[in-house]
């Protein structure tokens, strides 16, 4: 009888350190599952529950900032653009943390985030015309900026006229 008393204890102990295991590898999974859903935190917005989209669109906009003040806001840090109305992920493109100001000539003002991208566009668009090709951005024909109510203004895609009278250059 001793011996079935061993067995029975021994198997006791064996089946509590298994689930004890068990549990302990649920638990770790679940903290990863936990840190996973922490990275992503998109910021409450009252207005999430009013819009889909608020977009302004700009028609013959000029960039006021010049070629080396662009330069340095495209070399400058950048964040994740981590709030659409309805987002369920960051945007996978990063914005730049310095705002550019565009204006129209009838009196239209705004500071505006932009993306890497972009931001390069811009840059090259103000950019000294040195070589012997030219810059085939002329000048910017039309922009639309998603306008986030209490988080801020983002270039959402941007056309440039180009030196050919049949393209323009569309960039998003």
């Amino acid at each position: 009888m001793m011996k079935k008393e061993y067995i029975l204890i021994l198997l006791a102990f064996l089946i509590i350190g298994c689930s004890k295991v068990k549990t302990k590898n649920s638990h770790s999974d679940v903290q990863v599952v936990s840190v996973k859903r922490l990275a992503f935190q998109k910021p409450d917005n009252w207005a999430d529950k009013f819009y889909s989209k608020t977009i302004f669109k700009v028609r013959n906009p000029k960039l006021l900032q010049n070629y080396q003040q662009m330069d340095g806001i495209c070399k400058g840090s950048e964040f994740d653009f981590v709030t659409d109305y309805q987002a369920t992920e960051p945007y996978p493109i990063k914005f730049k943390k310095e705002m550019v100001t565009i204006a129209t000539r009838d009196g239209f003002s705004k500071k505006v985030y932009v993306s890497k991208g972009v931001c390069r566009e811009l840059a090259l668009l103000k950019a000294p015309k040195t070589s012997k090709e030219g810059n085939i951005r002329i000048n910017i024909k039309e922009l639309n900026i998603l306008y986030i109510y209490n988080f801020g203004s983002f270039v959402k895609d941007i056309t440039f006229r180009t030196a050919f009278d049949d393209v323009e250059f569309f960039v998003e």
